[in-house]
């Protein structure tokens, strides 16, 4: 974005609308509903660097539609920081909260944990009498 062909005010704000228009469309802002979702390569950082460089979260705007879009980078930088999870469609869902979802997880943790222990468990007996029958 530093590039000389973009220097003039004319191609930056025309790239800061693609990206944001991009941004956007990737996160899920034009869905009916909306619906924060996060791909695989973006980033805190990567949000903050285009954010530092174009300015969406401290630049005043008087059109609404501009600034819901603004105010949606910013939903969905905090939902990046917070640590969302994300799964492989791209969707996202907030963290567990403390004594809720965490239980669940750890009970599925714990189910492949005795799968994991009882394949091992039949491979050690394979080979047990595999050893002893020779």
């Amino acid at each position: 974005i530093d590039d000389a062909a973009l220097g003039g005010i004319d191609e930056y704000q025309a790239m800061q609308w693609q990206v944001r228009e991009f941004l956007c469309d990737r996160t899920g802002a034009y869905l009916d509903p909306p619906e924060l979702r996060t791909p695989g390569w973006l980033s805190v950082e990567i949000l903050d660097a285009l954010n530092a460089y174009y300015g969406w979260t401290r630049q005043p705007v008087s059109q609404a539609w501009i600034r819901r879009k603004n105010d949606w980078l910013v939903r969905l930088r905090t939902q990046i920081a917070d640590g969302w999870i994300f799964g492989d469609s791209g969707r996202s869902s907030p963290p567990p909260a403390h004594g809720q979802g965490a239980a669940k997880g750890s009970d599925k943790s714990f189910h492949w944990l005795w799968i994991a222990i009882g394949i091992i468990a039949v491979q050690v007996i394979q080979f047990i009498l595999k050893v002893s029958g020779e």
